[in-house]
C-alpha cells in the first residue's frame, strides 16, 4: 500500500511538472493518508503561534452551519475514530481545482506579528512579558503560553515544573501544513499532564477555504489521537493574516496568492461559523484568536462569536477589548524554564469549561470521547447505550458533573459521579439526569437531549431534569451534552424532553356485606351510594410507576381515629369498624408531577367536596361512615374536578341567646346549654342563634309573639322578637341553609310556663304553643350530624291549640285508663259511622269535676239517639248501651282499648262490650252505696252512666232508644265501676 501511495503521488507530480502545484495536492493526499515519503515532511518551516480564544458568554442555540454550507465532520455514526491510516480509495478522492484551497506554506504567514512566515520581535514587551506570574491581575485565574516549532526543543518537564497552568499547541496553518514539533509537544503533555489546547494558523479567505482550514484540523487530531476529552482548551482559530502590498486582512490559497477578504464582519462570521462549528459538531471546543484592532473592527458578530471562546491579542499592562473573553495574550516576549528563547504569554479569566462524554453502546462497548454536543452512540442502528461517562476537562478540578440513569428493569439509579448505568448486563438506559456540581454550576447550565428507539431526537433538558422516556422500554441510543452560559437559551427545542407514559392510577374499596370490589379507574367511583353500606379500606394500584412511587394513604377508623400513614392501603378488614375520613398523597417522586384529589360519600350528607394532596377528606367526631369515595390523579397545577370548599365536615358550635324578663341581651351560650330561665315566669321577648364563620352556610330563626303571631325570619346573629318587652314569645323556628343544612340537623326545644321542657324538634319545625296563652322561658339548641338521634324525647314539641298541650291536670292512677286533652285514635278512624269516636273535651289542666262533667255531657248529647244493637257511632245515627258510654269516655280523651267502635260491630265478641266493661280491671270497683257521677252501672247485659240524683242516661232498648232514666229501672245492678277514680 505505501508503494501504492507513494506512485499516486509521484505520478500525480510527473503530470503537473509543478511544483508550486504539486505541493498542495501532495499535502492534501497526506491529509487523506497518502503520504508523499515515508521519511518527508510536507510542512514548511514553523512560525510562532498567536492564537485567541473568547469566553463562552452564551452559547445560545446551536450555530446553523447549514447556512455556511457546512459539511458534516468526517466521524463515524458510532463515535468510533476512522484509523488515520487506513487505506482510501483513490477511485474516489477528489483533488480539488488550484487556487481552491489554502496554501500550506508557512512563509505567505502576514500580520501584524509576522513578515514573511518569521515572528516579528516585540521590542517594547519586556517590560510586560512577566506582568503578574506570581500574582494572577484581577480576574485572572491562570497563566500559560502558547507554542510553535518556533520555540524548538522543548523541556516539558521543566516547563511543567516552572509553574505553567496551561499551554496552547500549534497544530499547523492553512490546508495541508502542520507544525513540526506538534506530536513531540501533544505526546508530552498528554504524558506529563499538561492542560492543552491548539491552534491552527488560517490562510482562508472565506467560509468554504475555512472549512477546508477546519476538515484539515480534524484530519491532524485524529492522527495524533486528541479526542475531545484531552483538550482543556478549545481549538482556536487564529485569524491574522493580511496582503503585505495592501495591508487588508487576506488569506492565502495553494499557488501561494493572497486573496483578499471582502464582505466585512459578516465574511468573517461565516469563517468562524464554517471552522469553530465544524469543530463543534464533531465535539471540539472552539474559539477565535485575533487581535484587537481586529476584534473590534472585524470580528464584531456577536451572535456568531458569542458561541465560540474569544482570545484576545494585545500587547499591554491592560486589556482594552470591552467584550467576553477568556484568553489574553499580553506578550510575546515571555521566558519559561524549559524554553529557549521568548514564548508568548497569555492570562485566562474564569475557567474555559468544555465537556465531554462517551457511550458504552451494545455489541460495541465504550466509544470514543466526543465533547460540546456531539452525539456519542449511534442512531438508526438500533443499539442502545447502556452506560455513559461525563466528564469536565477544566483547569481546576473541584467542578465535576453527577449523572443520574433510568436504567431498564432497576429504574433511577443513584446519583454517580460523572458515571451511570451498567456494563455487562445488557440493560439499556431509557432516561437520563445530568447536573452540575462545583463553581462551574454557577455560571453554566448543563444541557443534554437523548435518541430515543422509536422515537428519535426528544427536546433538550437542563440541569438534572429527566431526559428520554419512561415506561414504554425505549432505549436511549444516542445523546448530546453542551454547556451553556447560565439563563441563556437552549440549544434547540425543549419540547417533549422527556415522555414518561402517564401513571395511571387504581383503587378499591372493601365495603360492608360485600368484601373487595374490583378495582377501578382514575375518577370513577369505589364503594356503593345510597345502600348505607360503609368503606371499612382502602387499596391503592400505581401503573407505569416507578420504584418507591406509592399513594400514602391514613384512614379515620371508627372506635380507632387516624391511622399511621401507610403505603396503598388504609383503613381495616373482618373488624366491621368504618372508614370516615381520610388522607390521600403521592410519594415524593411524584408529588411534584401529580396532585391526588379526591373526595368522599359520606352516610347521610352525600358527596362533600374535594380535598388534595393531604388534606382530610369525610366527616370526624360525627359518627357517619364513607360509603364511596373518587380519586383523580392529574398534571401538578391542573385546575381541582370540582368544589374544594368543604372536603371535610366536623362538629360545629352554635352560639345563641336571649331577652327574657328585660331589654338586656343574657349571656351567649353553646351547644345544648339553657338561654333563659326556668320556673321563675320570666318570659323571653327575643331570641338571635349564629353559626362560626368557618361554616359554610347559616342559621335562619323566627319566633311566635303573643298578640301578634309569627314574625318574620332572622339570620346570623340578628335579634328576633321584641326588645320593648312588650310581647312574649310563644314558639320559635330555627333553620340551618346552605352547606350547614346538607350535612346537620339543628334540634331545639323550649321550656313554657306550667309545663316546663316540651319535646325536640328540629330544622323548621315549630316548638312552643299558639294558641294557648303560654310563654316561653327558655331555650335549648344543638348542632348533630344530619340523621343523627335526637338529643331526647321528641315528644308535645310543639302544641297548635290547648288541645295539643300535654296533659298536666288530674290524672287516674297508672293502672287505670288515662284520661287526656289529646283526642284519642281508634281503629279505622275516619271510615264510616263505624270510625267515628268524640274529640276530647277536657283542658290541659282538667280537675276531676271538669273530666266528669265533659263524660256526662257527652252521655247527655245523646238522648234521643235510636238504639241499635253493635253501634257506636255518632249522635242521631245510633248507639248501644256499651257504644253509648265509650263515646262518653271519649269526651275525657280516654283511650279504651281494646275496645272501640269499629270491632265492636265488626269483629265477633265484641258485641259483649258491656260484660266486658264489668269484668275489666282498668276501671275502679265501688260499692253501689258509693256511686257518684260519671259511675258506670253494670247490669246483666247492660251497661249505663251514672248522671247523680239517681239518674242514669242508657241506651235502653230498638223501641226505647236512648234515655234518662232511674237507676233502679234496670237491676239486678252487678257492679258499679268507676272510670275517673
Amino acid at each position: 500500500m505505501q508503494t501504492v501511495r507513494r506512485f499516486v503521488t509521484l505520478l500525480l507530480a510527473g503530470v503537473l511538472a509543478l511544483t508550486p502545484v504539486v505541493q498542495p495536492i501532495a499535502v492534501y493526499a497526506e491529509a487523506l493518508g497518502i503520504g508523499v515519503d515515508d521519511e518527508g515532511d510536507s510542512t514548511s518551516t514553523s512560525s510562532v503561534g498567536q492564537q485567541g480564544a473568547a469566553e463562552s458568554d452564551s452559547a445560545t442555540a446551536s450555530p446553523d452551519h447549514s447556512s455556511t454550507g457546512s459539511v458534516e465532520a468526517p466521524v463515524d455514526v458510532d463515535g468510533e475514530s476512522d484509523d488515520a491510516s487506513a487505506d482510501v480509495d483513490l477511485e474516489t478522492v477528489q483533488v480539488p481545482e488550484f487556487g481552491d484551497i489554502p496554501s500550506s506554506d508557512e512563509s505567505m504567514a502576514q500580520s501584524w506579528r509576522f513578515e514573511n512566515g518569521v515572528a516579528l520581535v516585540d521590542e517594547d514587551g519586556s517590560s510586560i512579558s512577566m506582568l503578574g506570574r506570581d500574582e494572577l491581575p484581577e480576574g485572572a485565574s491562570a497563566w500559560g503560553i502558547d507554542v510553535s516549532a518556533a520555540q524548538g526543543q522543548i523541556d516539558w518537564e521543566k516547563v511543567k515544573a516552572g509553574g505553567v497552568d496551561f499551554v496552547i499547541l500549534r497544530l499547523g496553518y492553512g490546508s495541508g501544513g502542520t507544525d513540526k514539533k506538534f506530536s513531540e509537544n501533544v505526546s508530552a503533555c498528554k504524558r506529563l499532564g499538561i492542560k492543552f489546547g491548539v491552534y491552527l494558523y488560517s490562510y482562508a479567505w472565506d467560509a468554504a477555504t475555512a472549512r477546508e482550514e477546519a476538515q484539515w484540523t480534524l484530519s491532524v487530531l485524529r492522527s495524533n489521537n486528541i479526542s475531545p476529552a484531552d483538550l482543556a482548551l478549545p481549538v482556536y482559530y487564529d485569524l491574522e493574516n493580511q496582503d503585505p502590498s495592501t495591508g487588508k486582512p487576506a488569506g492565502v490559497d495553494n499557488k501561494n496568492n493572497y486573496r483578499e477578504i471582502t464582505g466585512g464582519p459578516s465574511t468573517f462570521a461565516a469563517m468562524a461559523n464554517a471552522y469553530c462549528g465544524t469543530l463543534v459538531d464533531s465535539g471540539y471546543m472552539s474559539g477565535v484568536y485575533a487581535n484587537l484592532r481586529w476584534w473590534n473592527n472585524y470580528l464584531t458578530d456577536s451572535v456568531t462569536f458569542d458561541q465560540y471562546e474569544r482570545w484576545v491579542a494585545q500587547y499591554n499592562s491592560s486589556c482594552d477589548y470591552a467584550g467576553d473573553h477568556s484568553l489574553w495574550q499580553y506578550s510575546s516576549s515571555g521566558s519559561v524554564d524549559g524554553i529557549a528563547g521568548r514564548v508568548d504569554v497569555n492570562y485566562m479569566f474564569g475557567d474555559i469549561t468544555h465537556i465531554t462524554y462517551r457511550a458504552h453502546v451494545s455489541d460495541i462497548g465504550w466509544q470514543d470521547w466526543v465533547g460540546d454536543g456531539a452525539t456519542a452512540g449511534t442512531t438508526g442502528r438500533s443499539k442502545t447505550i447502556e452506560a455513559i461517562q461525563v466528564e469536565l476537562p477544566v483547569l481546576s478540578s473541584s467542578s465535576l458533573v453527577s449523572v443520574r440513569c433510568h436504567v431498564r428493569n432497576i429504574g433511577w439509579e443513584d446519583w454517580g459521579r460523572g458515571s451511570g448505568g451498567t456494563t455487562g448486563r445488557a440493560l439499556p438506559i431509557e432516561a437520563i439526569q445530568l447536573k452540575l456540581n462545583g463553581p462551574v454550576e454557577d455560571n453554566y447550565d448543563i444541557w443534554y437531549r437523548v435518541h430515543s428507539s422509536n422515537v428519535g431526537w426528544l427536546g433538550w433538558a437542563k440541569n438534572g431534569e429527566s431526559a428520554g422516556t419512561q415506561g414504554y422500554a425505549y432505549g436511549v441510543e444516542a445523546i448530546q451534552i453542551k454547556l451553556v452560559k447560565k439563563g441563556a437559551n437552549a440549544p434547540g427545542s425543549t419540547t417533549d424532553a422527556f415522555i414518561k407514559k402517564p401513571v395511571s392510577l387504581t383503587y378499591s374499596a372493601h365495603v360492608s356485606d360485600i368484601g373487595w370490589q374490583p378495582y377501578v379507574s382514575s375518577g370513577e367511583i369505589a364503594g356503593t351510594t345510597g345502600r348505607n353500606l360503609s368503606v371499612e379500606a382502602l387499596s391503592f394500584k400505581l401503573l407505569n410507576a416507578g420504584a418507591g412511587d406509592a399513594v400514602k394513604v391514613r384512614a379515620h377508623v371508627r372506635n380507632i381515629g387516624w391511622q399511621d400513614w401507610t403505603d396503598n392501603s388504609g383503613g381495616t378488614t373482618g373488624r366491621a369498624l368504618n372508614i370516615e375520613a381520610l388522607q390521600l398523597q403521592l410519594s415524593d417522586s411524584l408529588s411534584s408531577q401529580y396532585d391526588l384529589w379526591y373526595r368522599v360519600h359520606v352516610q347521610d350528607i352525600g358527596w362533600l367536596d374535594w380535598a388534595k394532596n393531604g388534606e382530610v377528606a369525610g366527616t370526624t367526631g360525627m359518627a357517619k361512615h364513607a360509603e364511596a369515595l373518587q380519586v383523580i390523579m392529574q398534571k401538578k397545577g391542573a385546575s381541582a374536578p370540582g368544589p374544594t370548599d368543604s372536603p371535610s365536615v366536623g362538629l360545629v358550635t352554635i352560639n345563641y341567646s336571649s331577652v327574657s324578663g328585660s331589654s338586656s341581651w343574657g349571656q351567649t351560650v353553646q351547644n345544648g346549654a339553657t338561654s333563659g330561665t326556668m320556673g321563675q315566669d320570666l318570659p323571653l321577648h327575643a331570641i338571635r342563634v349564629q353559626l362560626p364563620t368557618n361554616v359554610s352556610g347559616g342559621v335562619s330563626y323566627k319566633t311566635h309573639l303573643s298578640n301578634i303571631g309569627w314574625g318574620a325570619a332572622c339570620a346570623n346573629g340578628s335579634a328576633s322578637g321584641d326588645l320593648s318587652g312588650a310581647q312574649e314569645i310563644e314558639a320559635l323556628s330555627i333553620s340551618l341553609s346552605g352547606q350547614a343544612a346538607k350535612r346537620y340537623d339543628v334540634w331545639y326545644r323550649v321550656y313554657i310556663e306550667n309545663f316546663g321542657w316540651l319535646g325536640w324538634t328540629k330544622n323548621g319545625s315549630n316548638a312552643g304553643s299558639s294558641g294557648c296563652g303560654l310563654h316561653v322561658e327558655a331555650y335549648q339548641v344543638v348542632i348533630k350530624a344530619i340523621n343523627s338521634a335526637a338529643p331526647g324525647s321528641t315528644a308535645n314539641s310543639f302544641c297548635n291549640g290547648t288541645s295539643q298541650l300535654p296533659y298536666i291536670g288530674y290524672q287516674n292512677p297508672s293502672q287505670f285508663y288515662q284520661v287526656s286533652n289529646r283526642s284519642v285514635t281508634i281503629k279505622n278512624m275516619g271510615q264510616g259511622i263505624f270510625g267515628y269516636r268524640t274529640e276530647s273535651r277536657i283542658p290541659y289542666n282538667a280537675t276531676r269535676n271538669q273530666i266528669v262533667n265533659a263524660i256526662v255531657t257527652r252521655a247527655l248529647e245523646y238522648v234521643g239517639t235510636p238504639y241499635i244493637w253493635d253501634y257506636s257511632c255518632a249522635p242521631g245515627v245510633g248507639v248501644d248501651c256499651a257504644g253509648l258510654v265509650m263515646q262518653a269516655l271519649y269526651a275525657a280523651g280516654m283511650d279504651l282499648s281494646p275496645m272501640n267502635p269499629w270491632d265492636h260491630y265488626y269483629s265477633a265478641g265484641h258485641d259483649q262490650y258491656a260484660n266486658y266493661m264489668r269484668n275489666y280491671g282498668r276501671f275502679q270497683r265501688v260499692s253501689f252505696a258509693d256511686r257518684q257521677p260519671g259511675d258506670l252501672i253494670l247490669t246483666n247485659g247492660h251497661v249505663s252512666l251514672y248522671i247523680g240524683g239517681d239518674r242514669i242516661v242508657e241506651a235502653y232498648s230498638p223501641r226505647v232508644g236512648t234515655r234518662v232514666a232511674s237507676v233502679y229501672s234496670t237491676t239486678p245492678i252487678l257492679s258499679v265501676a268507676r272510670p275517673v277514680v
